[in-house]
């Protein structure tokens, strides 16, 4: 049973028991006075009147507190920051902000009507960037802004709540709130200090101020400047009004590489994230790294940023394996507030396999892998060298490798126009495809 009808069933019973109880009261009266009463027509009717009294009363009672029980559960059922939706609330439609406090000091500031300025929107359907057997880039189509600003009734002060892309709590994160003042130019830049605190964890930190226009400040965070201050991480044009506190929720987005050969995860593989701008063609290149790290042995890599456009660089052997062009990597991969961006990447190999004239592995037979690229004839020409090795005792040696046209060179013979292709195995002797699986 909900909280609204619990509320409504107790206060109704109990006005309903009241009505009970004070008719029973006057039906007790009026037996009394028809056993004293020598003339029941002299004696009884202005007892019976004041019984009818005593049992309005009573039922007056019971309305008024089913009433009261009504418009409880109403509010309760409506409940402002509970499960979210629209309320018009004095004439106007309010979209609702679901926060869910745990803790006792933000549930308190977070109660009441609330109205929205600025609320971060969701994400656009995940749909693949570059589609593919062997290379997936599924990430939202725009960016969705990181921050929300809320108003809701109660003390008067200012909130900052952190989430992470699946919605919880990020605790442990400092907080710094300044008064708001203007640059030379006018800009609005932070002021003296107003007060500082640790996000608890329900992911927020809740500061009492008067009302006036703040600064909100933190640092610990990857990625772009996640507030609306280009110079400064934080977020201006906070205004706290008297009887009202502001909430401002800051969201991350996640993004999260895999990378896998012949469907086994590849470990260890060291992995960039920058932040994007353009050079004087347009294209995107990359600004600043905002995160890097290396791939666990499930073959992933995976980080929080604040929203924005990134370009993911990591070295895979062979071509360049996206569209970056200054570096091995993809550009303008999106990353969304309260989204996942995956990128996975099964790489293809090649393998040579040799055997000797009486039809035996062939060991310690020296090879070379080339890209391939052309002369000045057109015609096909060894690149940059990639590997070498020799076979080993079965016979075959064997590199994984973005997709591609290779070249090898066994011995003193090159062999051109090998394909690879992503999340599949080559096989060659010389220049003959044996197989690919």
């Amino acid at each position: 049973m909900s909280e609204a009808v619990q509320v409504a069933v107790i206060v109704g019973v109990f006005g309903l028991a009241s009505a009970f109880v004070s008719g029973l009261f006057g039906r007790r009266i009026d037996l009394r006075v028809d056993r004293l009463s020598d003339t029941a027509s002299q004696t009884r009717s202005p007892f019976r009147r004041r019984t009818l009294r005593y049992t309005a009363l009573g039922f007056t009672g019971g309305a008024v507190f089913g009433l009261i029980g009504s418009l409880a559960a109403g509010l309760v059922s409506w409940g402002p920051l509970g499960e979210g939706g629209v309320a018009t609330v004095q004439g106007r439609s309010r979209t609702l902000v679901p926060y869910v406090a745990a803790s006792s000091t933000v549930a308190r500031a977070l109660t009441g009507t609330a109205s929205v300025e600025l609320v971060s929107t969701s994400a656009p359907n995940v749909t693949p960037k570059s589609a593919g057997p062997g290379k997936d880039v599924s990430a939202p189509l725009e960016v969705a802004p990181a921050v929300g600003v809320a108003y809701v009734d109660g003390e008067t002060g200012l909130v900052v709540c952190l989430k992470d892309p699946d919605s919880r709590p990020y605790a442990g994160f400092r907080i710094q709130v300044f008064s708001q003042v203007d640059d030379v130019s006018g800009n609005p830049t932070y002021g003296d200090r107003a007060s500082e605190g640790q996000t608890d964890q329900t992911g927020c930190a809740a500061f009492p101020l008067e009302a006036a226009t703040y600064v909100a400040w933190m640092d610990n965070f990857r990625g772009y400047p996640w507030g609306n201050m280009d110079s400064f991480p934080g977020m201006s044009g906070l205004e706290v009004v008297s009887g009202q506190r502001t909430v401002l929720t800051i969201n991350w987005g996640r993004l999260v590489l895999g990378l896998t050969r012949a469907e086994q995860p590849i470990e260890g593989q060291y992995v960039e994230v920058w932040t994007e701008r353009a050079d004087v063609a347009g294209n995107p290149v990359r600004a600043s790294r905002a995160a890097d790290g290396q791939t666990d042995n499930r073959g992933i890599f995976s980080t929080d940023l604040i929203p924005g456009r990134y370009v993911v660089y990591t070295d895979l052997r062979g071509y360049n394996w996206g569209d970056a062009r200054d570096g091995e990597g993809e550009a303008s991969v999106v990353v969304s507030a309260g989204e996942t961006t995956t990128l996975l990447i099964r790489m293809g190999a090649l393998f040579i396999e040799r055997k000797d004239s009486d039809g035996n592995a062939a060991a310690g037979v020296y090879c070379e892998l080339y890209t391939q690229t052309l002369d000045v004839s057109d015609k096909p020409a060894l690149g940059a060298r990639l590997e070498t090795g020799n076979t080993d005792n079965t016979g075959r040696i064997g590199w994984p490798l973005t997709e591609g046209t290779y070249a090898v060179k066994v011995g003193e013979l090159v062999e051109y126009d090998i394909p690879v292709e992503w999340g599949k195995n080559t096989y060659v002797d010389g220049a003959i495809v044996l197989r690919v699986e």
